[in-house]
């Protein structure tokens, strides 16, 4: 059994940690209001000038362009706080047993997105395209980063849809049109919840059942799902 003296320093390192963290998210959480207060005081501006948007055209194009960048703000808030607890959720998918953590309802999802569909490694991406490169993941990630396919993160890898790949094993190219709708507005995982989750525009059928004998409705159901409803 290790004494008390060994442990202090793993105490210490711990302590030193938790300090650290404690402060990340302290500074993350006051950013965040410091943002949610500025969305605010934008919408109640917006408020005020609704009244006067409905009887001047030119303060209501005014109006709209300012909501339109009040959206935008959410947007971006709701991806940079994604994007975070993604990275998180890699950590804590790759650490001891002991100190993992219950993971919030992202966790849930991700697992319901894994069961409906094939996903494969970017290796398996690679030899299914005919790529015999020395990195495997390099074809892949460039497709990645080119918007022509998604991946979602699963125990530190990345995990790329079957439904997105051609009979050459080469990305689809609905599919990058898809990806160049949702733009930012969607991150990987929810891009993934969409394709699996059965569509009105498809008639209840998943988009990822329809994209490939049927891109041109499942491109045009995504243009549904980020254009604003106009009211007639």
């Amino acid at each position: 059994m290790k004494s008390e003296a060994c442990l202090a320093p793993t105490k210490a390192a711990i302590k030193k940690q938790e300090k650290g963290s404690n402060h990340f998210i302290a500074r993350t959480h006051r950013l965040q209001q410091d943002r949610v207060k500025q969305l605010r005081e934008r919408y109640r501006q917006l408020e005020r000038t609704k009244e006067a948007a409905k009887k001047s055209p030119e303060v209501a194009k005014e109006t709209v362009v300012a909501m339109y960048d009040l959206i935008d703000g959410l947007l971006i808030s709701f991806t940079e706080l994604y994007s975070v607890v993604e990275e998180l959720v890699d950590k804590i998918e790759s650490a001891p047993s002991t100190s993992r953590l219950k993971l919030s309802s992202s966790d849930s999802l991700l697992q319901l997105v894994l069961k409906d569909g094939n996903w494969f490694e970017a290796k398996e991406v690679s030899d299914h395209a005919g790529y015999r490169n020395v990195n495997k993941s390099s074809m892949p990630n460039r497709w990645k980063n080119d918007r022509r396919i998604f991946a979602i993160r699963h125990n530190g890898k990345d995990l790329f849809p079957g439904y997105a790949l051609g009979d050459d094993g080469k990305p689809i190219e609905s599919m990058h049109r898809v990806l160049e709708i949702f733009g930012r507005q969607k991150t990987p995982l929810a891009v993934a919840a969409w394709f699996a989750n059965d569509n009105s525009w498809l008639s209840g059928a998943k988009p990822m059942d329809v994209i490939r004998r049927d891109p041109e409705k499942v491109i045009k159901a995504a243009k549904m799902e980020v254009e604003p409803i106009v009211h007639g």
